[in-house]
C-alpha cells in the first residue's frame, strides 16, 4: 500500500513497480491530483495531457492499482489480503434484500464489471435449496426469511459454478446474531477459487477471514480495483516494447541534437520549435512516412515547386511558416486543394500580405483520404516520456477524445490505445466507410513512442494529423520542440 504525493524518478518507478506487480499487487493513493493543468500550452498534445492524466498512464503501465480515497485504499487492500484476486470481470450477487443487490449491480456496471445471467441449471439448483427465492437470475435475492446457512450454501454453489469470477454477499442483518451466523456459514471462503466479499448492513460487523464491508457498493468497487491487477497481468501494457531495431536510434538522437544546435545558432527563437524541414528529417529518421513537402521562400520558387509536385498528386496543400504560429488553421494559414501553379503563387502573395513575419510557405502534396489522428509525445516531469493519441485535425481539443500511455510500448498496446478512442469506429469502418490500416497506425504510434523514450532532448512533439488510410499511415504535419544544454554531460545512449 502506497500513499504518494509525487513520483521523483518516473522511469525508475515504472521499472521497479512492474517487477513487483508481476508477483504482488500494489495499491496506491496519489494525493495532490487537482491542478490548473497546462494553461497556455503550445501544442494540442500538452493541453490534452494533464498532470493527473499522465500520472494515471504511468500507474496503469506499471500495474499499480490506483484508488481515489483513503477508504478505497483500505478496502482494496482488505480484499487482496484476505481473498484471491478476481480472475475476470463476472460478478455474482447474492443476498437477502433486493435493494443492496440492485445498488451493487448498478455499481458493477459503472466500475467495468459485469453481472451475467446465471445458467438455467444453476438457477434450478438454487431454487431447490431456497424454493421461495424472489429471483435466481443474478442478482440472486433469497428474501429476508432465508437463514444464513442457506445463504452460505448458495454462495458455494455460485462460486464453484465457473460462471462468475467473484461473489458479493449483500445481507441486511435482521437480528443481532445474524452477523456471527453469516460469518460461520461463509467460513472457508479463503479456499474458494474466486473471491467472496460480504456487506452487512444494519448491524455491527465482526472480524472474519473474508473481506467485510458496510455497503454493497463499497464491496463492488473494491473488487473492481482488485480485478484491474489481474487484467494488467494479461494486458498488452505488460508486454515488452515493439522491436524497432530497423532504426539506429543513437543516430536519431545525434540528429535531434544537431538540429537543435543549428536552430539556436541561426535564430534568436528560444522556445526550441524546429523548422518544418528539420522536424521532417527527424520523423523520417525514425522510420515514419511523410507526405512529400518542401518549403519555399519566394514566388518563383513557389511556381517551380508547385509545378513539380503537381506531377505526382492531383492537388497541393499550402501552409504558412512564421515564428510563433503553431496552430495554422486558427489564423487562416492553411489552404487545401490547390491544383495549378498560378493558384499557388496567389496563395503565397496572400500569405505575404497577411503575415508580416512570414519566413516561407510549406508546400505539400495533398494526402490520400483517411482518418485523421493526433499522435503526440512529451517528456512529462511527473510521469516520464508519454504519448497522447487523439482524434486529429482541428477537432482534437473539441472532442477531448484521447488516450495516454507511457513510452515505449508494444504493438498490441498501441493497437489497444487506438481502439480505445470513442471515435475508433472511424478506423475499423463506420457506416459503410472502408476500414483503415490499423496495423500501420499502431507501428507509427510505436515509432513515435520510441522516439520520445530514447531522445530526452525532444521535450514535446506532435504529429497532427497522421492520416490513416486503407493502405498505410502518413504524417502530414509535425511540430517538434527540442532543447539541449551546452553543459549537458549526459552521454549518448543507444535504444
Amino acid at each position: 500500500m502506497l500513499y504518494l504525493e509525487s513520483i521523483g524518478n518516473p522511469r525508475r518507478f515504472l521499472r521497479i513497480a512492474r517487477h513487483v506487480a508481476a508477483r504482488k499487487p500494489i495499491v496506491m493513493l496519489k494525493a495532490g491530483r487537482s491542478s490548473a493543468g497546462r494553461r497556455g500550452a503550445a501544442s494540442h498534445t500538452a493541453s490534452l495531457a494533464s498532470d493527473d492524466a499522465t500520472t494515471g498512464a504511468l500507474l496503469d503501465a506499471s500495474g499499480v492499482i490506483r484508488v481515489d480515497s483513503l477508504e478505497e485504499l483500505l478496502d482494496v487492500a482488505q480484499v487482496l489480503d484476505r481473498q484471491p484476486p478476481p480472475p475476470g470481470p463476472r460478478l455474482g450477487l447474492v443476498g437477502n434484500a433486493g435493494g443492496p443487490l440492485i445498488l451493487a449491480a448498478d455499481t458493477a456496471e459503472r466500475s467495468g464489471l459485469t453481472v451475467p445471467l446465471l445458467s438455467d441449471a444453476l438457477q434450478a439448483r438454487i431454487r431447490a435449496r431456497v424454493p421461495s427465492a424472489a429471483s435466481t437470475s443474478n442478482p440472486v435475492d433469497l428474501l429476508a426469511t432465508v437463514g444464513t446457512d442457506a445463504v452460505g450454501e448458495v454462495v458455494d454453489m455460485i462460486a464453484a459454478s465457473g460462471e462468475v469470477d467473484a461473489v458479493v454477499v449483500g445481507n441486511v442483518g435482521l437480528r443481532p446474531s445474524d452477523d456471527a451466523a453469516l460469518g460461520t456459514a461463509l467460513d472457508g471462503a479463503s479456499s474458494r477459487a474466486v473471491p467472496v466479499v460480504v456487506s452487512v448492513a444494519g448491524i455491527p460487523t465482526a472480524s472474519r477471514e473474508h473481506a467485510v464491508f458496510r455497503y454493497s457498493e463499497s464491496a463492488v468497487r473494491a473488487l473492481s480495483h482488485a480485478h484491474r491487477w489481474t487484467r494488467w497481468q494479461r494486458s498488452a501494457s505488460n508486454q515488452p516494447p515493439a522491436d524497432l531495431t530497423d532504426i539506429d536510434w543513437l543516430a536519431v538522437r545525434r540528429l535531434v541534437r544537431a538540429e537543435a544546435r543549428a536552430l539556436r545558432s541561426s535564430t534568436t527563437e528560444t522556445t526550441g520549435w524546429l523548422e518544418p524541414a528539420s522536424a521532417g528529417r527527424v520523423m523520417r529518421a525514425a522510420g515514419l512516412r511523410l507526405v512529400a513537402s518542401t518549403v519555399v521562400t519566394d514566388v518563383d520558387a513557389m511556381r517551380a515547386a508547385a509545378a513539380e509536385m503537381l506531377r505526382g498528386a492531383p492537388a497541393l496543400v499550402l501552409k504558412v511558416v512564421a515564428p510563433g504560429i503553431l496552430h495554422k488553421t486558427d489564423v487562416g494559414g492553411v489552404v487545401l486543394g490547390v491544383t495549378d501553379p498560378a493558384a499557388a503563387v496567389a496563395v503565397y502573395s496572400d500569405f505575404s500580405e497577411r503575415f508580416p513575419s512570414l519566413t516561407g510557405v510549406l508546400v505539400q502534396q495533398q494526402a490520400e483520404a483517411g482518418t485523421e489522428l493526433l499522435v503526440g509525445a512529451l517528456q512529462d516531469p511527473g510521469a516520464g516520456p508519454v504519448i497522447v493519441v487523439a482524434a486529429g485535425g482541428v477537432e482534437a481539443e473539441l472532442l477531448g477524445d484521447r488516450a495516454i500511455h507511457t513510452a515505449p510500448l508494444s504493438l498490441d498496446a498501441a493497437r489497444e490505445v487506438l481502439l480505445s478512442l470513442r471515435t475508433a469506429a472511424r478506423l475499423t469502418g463506420f457506416r459503410g466507410s472502408p476500414a483503415r490500416d490499423v496495423a500501420a497506425a499502431a507501428t507509427a504510434v510505436c515509432r513515435i513512442a520510441q522516439l520520445v523514450a530514447v531522445v530526452p532532448e525532444l521535450l514535446e512533439f506532435e504529429v497532427n494529423p497522421l492520416i490513416v488510410s486503407a493502405s498505410g499511415a502518413t504524417v502530414v504535419d509535425v511540430r517538434v520542440r527540442a532543447q539541449i544544454d551546452d553543459a549537458d554531460v549526459q552521454p549518448l545512449r543507444g535504444a
